[in-house]
């Protein structure tokens, strides 16, 4: 099995009732990884923002489980849509939990996946707080990870900079300091039925967790 039919497996927990997920799963799952850096999808399920039903991000959390096991990562996402939005409610038990785990195992570097339209004129979104919660090692090697495997426009803080209250990355940076960023993956990347865009995003971030893991000393803010 290639490693986008693999993806598209593991998406498959995520689309139970219309992406709503499985209730019986719980609100969402963590799986420990043997490497200092987490990688997060609160928006693998639709989510309810503003008394609202927000479309999920399809396809990230398939990719973030994929790339547990790719490398060992630590991983945690949404199994169950529930009441609330694990990227803007500022009282929640995702990042309550992965909060938790981030600090207990260590954790040098987080990348929160998310997903934007395919109309976007951009194929990937970096949100750091405008340069807050990353250093310049770190943003240069993802846009070198990235436009190695053929994706060229990558953007930082064009349209998500991570800013608003609740978000992942604020949340996480606020309270441990660490580096981390909100990675918005352009539709055309997430779709499984687009083999070599999967392929190429699947490449890219499997590279990028690899060798931020190589570093002998953690580059810090």
């Amino acid at each position: 099995m290639n490693i986008t039919e693999r993806v598209k497996e593991l998406e498959e927990q995520f689309k139970v009732n219309n992406y709503y997920g499985d209730k019986s799963k719980g609100i969402y799952n963590y799986r420990r990884g043997s490497i200092a850096i987490m990688v997060s999808a609160p928006h693998s399920v639709k989510q309810i923002r503003n008394g609202n039903v927000k479309a999920a991000d399809v396809g990230t959390g398939g990719i973030a489980l994929a790339l547990h096991e790719l490398t060992d990562c630590h991983v945690m996402y949404r199994t169950f849509t529930a009441n609330g939005d694990a990227n803007r409610d500022l009282r929640c038990n995702y990042k309550r939990e992965l909060i938790k785990k981030t600090a207990k195992n260590n954790i040098k570097y987080l990348i929160d996946l998310h997903g934007m339209r395919r109309d976007r004129p951009h194929d990937i979104d970096v949100g750091t707080l405008n340069g807050l919660t990353t250093d310049w090692i770190t943003e240069n090697l993802i846009i070198d990870k990235f436009t190695t495997h053929g994706i060229k426009d990558v953007r930082f803080n064009y349209l998500f900079d991570g800013t608003p209250r609740g978000t992942v990355t604020r949340t996480v940076y606020q309270q441990l300091g660490i580096i981390c960023f909100q990675l918005e993956l352009n539709e055309r990347y997430r779709n499984s039925e687009e083999e070599e865009n999967m392929l190429a995003v699947m490449n890219s971030l499997k590279y990028l967790i690899l060798y931020l893991e190589k570093f002998e000393e953690y580059p810090r803010i």
